[in-house]
């Protein structure tokens, strides 16, 4: 019998049952992708299956749509069950009818065999001659091994391999979103920073390393709060971020943490024990930023401030206007040029000509050198690049004059690699800075 020309449904209503709503080869495809398949008219209130397999959910098979819906939301995990409510029940599928939409589905949570199981759960939406909702085509599956899969990309995209603690990718994307909501609260961001975590690599090697980072990620894991963050940010650096009631909380713990790191943060070598060392600089949110790039670079702050006293012990400071005032001379570089800088494929540093502190070095020369953003400040040229306890003899600064440059060839015998260096003075702010530019020409002909 042919299909009326209007007629937008998928089968032909020529008696009761999967007959007339779908062809054979329909029925069997539904079978294929989805363990549950059944159809439900509202008008006769009849229910029919496709698979004998129902017991599997229920005792028995439902009689009716409503008696499904009803032991479905029973078995419906509790987080669930509003989703299922606001998605399934009659009144649900009907103002969906009435919007025009003719199918509806979720992923929820199921009790199957006193498991709670991840199901993805579907349902067509069919009407009468007179457009009128008449019922529904529902399908279902286990997601389970999907979720699980899903579950496991997601933690390796956003989870350190080192530690199985949040990397700083995620954790940066969750702390701007925890502070775009403009919560109220206060909170502490805590830049927790192993000493000398470089040379340890490379002196003892890489394993050691990794040991070093997962015994002080276990140690933070195990004193913090449950509802903190644990990020690992870079290098032999940590991020704790944390709401606090007041300053004096945040200290209480972090000197249990040093207290425990003393007590427990050595590692044995074939050379001997190593006694690893951390520092930790404090920045609140929001007194003294409001994103985190700049509760970052405050926490940065200080820390430098305990590098700069030379602590040799476990230690901590809280960040002060004070400790960002005496590095000034680092801001008077223009952010023009630092964002050119930064593109450029060669090594860009600027250092005062007199002192020799450095006040910029680029992403590429902070690569060669294995530096951080912030590891180079209040450093000297000659400590950072050439491993020298006092400046070079070879240095060029004294020779130049303001806009002039001087070109030559540099070996450098900390990286063994050879430079084609261009120095030049330029005036910032009203100050003269040295800047150099130095191109690696050890695997280029001459």
């Amino acid at each position: 019998m042919r299909q009326q020309k209007n007629d937008t449904r998928i089968g032909k209503q020529t008696r009761q049952g999967w007959d007339w709503i779908s062809g054979e080869e329909y029925k069997k495809a539904l079978c294929m992708l989805h363990t549950y398949v059944f159809e439900a008219d509202f008008v006769s209130n009849t229910f029919y299956s496709a698979k004998d397999n129902w017991e599997d959910i229920f005792d028995d098979m439902p009689s009716n749509y409503e008696e499904l819906y009803e032991r479905a939301y029973e078995r419906c995990h509790l987080d669930d069950r509003r989703r299922i409510e606001e998605t399934f029940s009659k009144e649900a599928l009907q103002q969906a009818w009435n919007r025009g939409e003719k199918k509806c589905s979720l992923e929820c949570r199921l009790q199957i065999k006193g498991v709670y199981t991840w199901f993805y759960c579907a349902v067509i939406l069919y009407g009468d001659d007179r457009g009128q909702l008449k019922g529904v085509i529902g399908c279902g599956r286990d997601r389970n091994t999907r979720k699980e899969k899903e579950a496991l990309i997601y933690h390796q995209a956003t989870h350190d391999d080192s530690t199985n603690i949040w990397n700083w990718r995620a954790g940066a994307e969750i702390l701007e979103d925890y502070m775009a909501l403009e919560v109220t609260s206060q909170a502490a961001f805590v830049l927790i920073r192993i000493m000398d975590f470089k040379e340890i690599n490379d002196e003892y090697g890489y394993m050691i390393g990794e040991q070093i980072l997962k015994k002080v990620a276990h140690i933070l894991e195990e004193m913090i709060p449950e509802e903190a963050y644990l990020i690992r940010y870079k290098g032999g650096a940590f991020v704790l971020f944390m709401e606090i009631d007041n300053t004096e909380q945040i200290r209480q713990l972090l000197n249990q943490i040093q207290y425990r790191m003393l007590e427990s943060l050595n590692v044995q070598t074939v050379d001997g024990e190593i006694k690893v060392k951390i520092i930790m600089g404090i920045s609140l949110y929001p007194k003294h930023g409001k994103t985190t790039y700049r509760l970052l670079e405050c926490a940065n702050y200080a820390v430098h401030s305990i590098q700069c006293k030379c602590q040799a012990h476990h230690s901590y400071a809280l960040y002060d206007r004070v400790m960002e005032i005496k590095e000034q001379p680092r801001q008077v570089l223009r952010e023009e040029d630092v964002l050119r800088w930064e593109d450029i494929d060669d090594i860009v540093y600027v250092s005062d000509p007199i002192t020799h502190e450095l006040y910029y070095v680029n992403k590429v020369g902070r690569e060669y050198f294995g530096m951080n953003q912030c590891d180079y400040q209040g450093r000297k040229c000659y400590e950072v690049f050439q491993g020298r306890p006092s400046p070079c003899s070879f240095c060029k600064k004294g020779q130049l004059k303001e806009g002039e440059s001087i070109l030559w060839e540099h070996q450098n015998e900390k990286l063994n690699c050879k430079f084609l260096v261009r120095d030049k003075l330029i005036k910032r702010g009203g100050k003269l800075l040295h800047a150099e530019l130095a191109i690696d020409i050890s695997n280029k002909e001459n």
